[in-house]
């Protein structure tokens, strides 16, 4: 997709890729989940690598990756009751999952004017997750 519009991303004045990642490309990956593990890892890598070599056209690229975002499948397992909730939400700093506006709102900083030169960077949107946080039991 990027090469076909690469022309016209060269002619633009703010020209953004955003990749859409996930923590567990970066850190552990899914039990079960091989190549969703995988395919993520090369999202982030790829990022890098269009980073280096699109900057020369003055376009950014940059990944933004989330950890668990709130649909039905992580409300069950998160919000199922008060212990599965508290064992989930222990490894979170923010004690909370993630929302799809805060995945949203990520990106259209990216693509801001002002974001012109963020490029080659992976951003967690993990509630500090990543940072290794754990409440412990």
């Amino acid at each position: 997709m990027t090469k076909v519009l690469l022309d016209m991303l060269k002619e633009s004045e703010n020209a953004s890729i955003i990749n859409i990642g996930s923590v567990t490309g970066l850190y552990m990956g899914l039990r079960n989940q091989c190549a969703y593990n995988v395919c993520k890892a090369l999202i982030h890598n790829m990022t890098r690598g269009m980073a280096i070599e699109y900057g020369k056209y003055d376009i950014c690229v940059n990944a933004v990756i989330p950890g668990s975002t709130m649909n039905p499948s992580v409300r069950e397992l998160f919000y199922t009751d008060q212990e599965s909730t508290h064992k989930m939400l222990k490894h979170i700093p923010l004690e909370r999952v993630c929302v799809p506006a805060d995945i949203g709102e990520m990106i259209v900083h990216l693509a801001e004017k002002e974001s012109n030169y963020v490029n080659g960077c992976l951003i967690n949107i993990d509630g500090g997750w990543a940072a290794g946080y754990s409440a412990g039991k």
